[in-house]
């Protein structure tokens, strides 16, 4: 029986969001640099998925609509306001959003998205070698 509820936990695991974020850095109003920290929770991909060419070229793409819709496939949720309204992760609010947020979002989502590269091992010599 404890064996069960474990393995659902671990399928629960593999389908939940990740959550993760990243600091947000601007230039205020009053042109001081400001930072925020930008909450996100990123859907799951298969390790298919983020390995793909694909999907990293989409998400590095220069064409910003394509960003846009690419990433609001991806963030579930942010913690972004506009004046204390509603400001869900959709592609025309993220349209809406600054380059160099978009360039930071995209960055973070490609970095926790992406498979772990293997460890570089070195050769290991035997005595006598």
């Amino acid at each position: 029986m404890k064996a069960a509820k474990t393995a659902r936990m671990n399928i629960a695991l593999l389908h939940a969001p990740i959550n993760t974020g990243f600091d947000y850095r601007y230039t205020d109003a009053d042109g001081r640099t400001a930072q925020e920290r930008i909450n996100i929770k990123v859907k799951r991909l298969t390790y298919e998925e983020s390995c793909s060419k694909e999907f990293r070229s989409m998400l590095t793409s220069e064409d910003r609509t394509a960003t846009a819709k690419i990433l609001a496939g991806l963030v579930q949720e942010w913690n972004l306001d506009a004046d204390g309204e509603p400001f869900p992760p959709s592609a025309e609010n993220i349209s809406l959003c600054p380059d160099n947020f978009v360039q930071q979002l995209s960055d973070r989502v490609l970095t926790v998205l992406s498979p772990p590269q293997p460890a570089e091992t070195k050769p290991t010599r035997k005595k006598g070698d």
